[in-house]
């Protein structure tokens, strides 16, 4: 059995005035904050390059042992993704696969950034899988 690897949680952000910012942002490292009671406690850290106004902004927010990822090479150019949600509350995913310009084919994948994407919300306790071919 091929035991899954747990995802990573981003937060992403577009840099722009409808959302709270809209200037250039110079590279240097984040931190993410998440209120907890009168405090702040801290979710995750991580580094960025600069940012235009316009821009998508993704800040680590550390990873799941909850929603988990397994990877199966199928045919030669042919793969399988599997996920899974062991949380009690949906889980919105998003899978990038290969690089802008690939030619990525699956049903259903989105262009997210110039990216094939697998966005997926999946039920506390589902299973979804993707045949793909890259």
């Amino acid at each position: 059995m091929i035991e899954g690897g747990a995802l990573d949680i981003v937060l992403r952000v577009r840099n722009e005035k409808a959302d709270g910012l809209g200037i250039a942002l110079p590279a240097g490292t984040t931190a993410l904050y998440a209120p907890r009671g009168d405090a702040s406690l801290l979710v995750g850290t991580g580094v960025m390059t600069d940012r235009a106004e316009g821009e998508t902004l993704l800040i680590g927010a550390g990873s799941s042992r909850q929603v988990m990822v397994t990877q199966v090479g199928l045919a030669p150019g042919n793969a399988r993704l599997t996920l899974t949600n062991r949380r009690g509350v949906p889980a919105d995913v998003e899978i990038p696969i290969g690089h802008p310009g690939d030619r990525v084919q699956g049903p259903g994948l989105e262009r997210i950034d110039g990216i094939r994407t697998w966005r997926i919300t999946l039920a506390p306790g589902d299973t979804a899988t993707l045949d793909y071919r890259y």
